[in-house]
């Protein structure tokens, strides 16, 4: 009897879906697991990606609402805060006489200030110092209080090696003094730094 050549089933019938199972079932044996997933019917083509990218679960969604539900709940009141900081202060502007201000920093505050940078510095011999005369003016009474203050401010600019060995050139540190004592101070970071 001559051989005869097995033809492949038509496409959508049962000995169709049949090999194409078998193909999967003999190729899943080969290698069950690929990336940390298991092959299954719809997965044979790229299970890798899966594992890439997971669907997010109903914890990591009710995490991710509450951290975005938390920074928002956490704006609002430091808006607010800038806000009434803002209109107290005008108020306070218009109606503040310079004694409202106490007396002005003591004598010594060049060296104070001076102490509180060297201590910062890389190098604190290379140090170069400005200063401007004190003035009067108004800041939070504490980080993102509402409440303003009035200090009186002196400005120093620093200029000193870095790292590498080379100036920096002039940068600006403020000291806030209220009633002859330090009450906060600025170096670059830009936020008032209160002192207990």
């Amino acid at each position: 009897m001559p051989h005869m050549e097995e033809l492949p089933p038509a496409p959508g019938s049962v000995s169709a879906e049949r090999s194409v199972d078998d193909r999967a079932t003999d190729y899943r044996s080969l290698s069950p697991q690929v990336g940390g997933c298991k092959r299954t019917k719809g997965n044979d083509r790229a299970p890798w990606i899966r594992a890439l990218a997971p669907r997010p679960t109903m914890k990591s969604t009710l995490t991710s609402t509450g951290l975005l539900l938390l920074a928002t709940a956490l704006t609002f009141p430091l808006t607010s805060c800038g806000v009434m900081y803002n209109s107290r202060r005008a108020e306070l502007l218009a109606s503040a006489s310079p004694a409202d201000y106490g007396p002005p920093p003591p004598a010594n505050h060049e060296a104070i200030e001076e102490g509180m940078i060297r201590a910062r510095l890389k190098d604190p011999d290379s140090a170069q110092f400005r200063w401007t005369e004190g003035r009067r003016d108004i800041i939070h009474q504490g980080f993102a209080s509402p409440t303003p203050v009035l200090v009186w401010v002196t400005s120093v600019g620093v200029n000193a090696k870095n790292g590498f060995g080379g100036y920096t050139g002039f940068e600006p540190y403020q000291f806030a003094w209220k009633d002859g004592r330090l009450f906060a101070y600025v170096f670059q970071s830009g936020f008032w730094q209160y002192v207990e």
